[in-house]
């Protein structure tokens, strides 16, 4: 398996949030930049550009323990981290830095992260999509409109991107992206993500978790 499939599986496991700063993160082989932009609405200090602003928010594969500390590339020791926070560290060579940075972070409040600017504070609503947590990441082997269809019929219903919002939930429905034989097809992916058959549906609303499920039932992958 490679980096990149160990880094695709660790976003997966951490529900698209940085293992350090906590932050929904751009995952480049799931959704197009373009999309991106739309969705990424957070300012990092000193990213005045909105491509820079993004691409820190990129996933990167983190190594918990660093190769030059004797780490490995074992999918044990790979963790999905922002570029933001992996250069950090990185910059720091501290496993203090590492401690510190992941203990800061696991509460509600935005403001313990200190990698945003101050401008992040004063954008209203931006701080509850902050504290928001995806709960729920599954595969549906449908193509992506059906799942569109069905998430509408869950509530009030708006979108961004592939962001989609109802009353009391927010979602991210993604073109499927399963192994290691889709990077070589990403733009085919891209292309027609609400054609081909597969969607990885994101959610922080168990009882939609519940509802997707039961419309999805027989094509649930996981």
């Amino acid at each position: 398996m490679s980096l990149r499939t160990k880094r695709v599986r660790a976003y997966n496991e951490q529900n698209g949030r940085c293992y350090y700063c906590q932050w929904p993160m751009w995952e480049r082989a799931f959704e197009p930049e373009d999309h991106a932009l739309k969705r990424v609405t957070a300012l990092r200090s000193h990213k005045t550009d909105p491509v820079s602003n993004l691409q820190s928010f990129e996933c990167t594969a983190e190594h918990v323990v660093r190769l030059a500390d004797g780490g490995t590339d074992d999918s044990s020791n790979i963790v999905a981290a922002c570029l933001a926070c992996n250069s950090a560290r990185n910059r720091a060579a501290s496993a203090d830095w590492q401690v510190d940075r992941t203990a800061a972070n696991q509460f509600e409040d935005a403001g313990q992260d200190k990698g945003f600017d101050d401008a992040f504070y004063e954008i209203p609503g931006l701080t509850q999509q902050y504290r928001f947590k995806w709960h729920y990441n599954f595969f549906v082997e449908k193509p992506r409109w059906e799942v569109e269809v069905a998430a509408m019929k869950l509530g009030d219903f708006s979108t961004v991107g592939n962001r989609y919002q109802t009353a009391d939930s927010i979602s991210l429905i993604y073109p499927a992206f399963m192994d290691e034989d889709d990077f070589a097809r990403s733009g085919e992916i891209f292309a027609q993500h609400r054609v081909i058959p597969g969607a990885q549906i994101m959610l922080e609303n168990p009882a939609h978790e519940a509802a997707l499920r039961a419309v999805f039932a027989n094509a649930v992958v996981k």
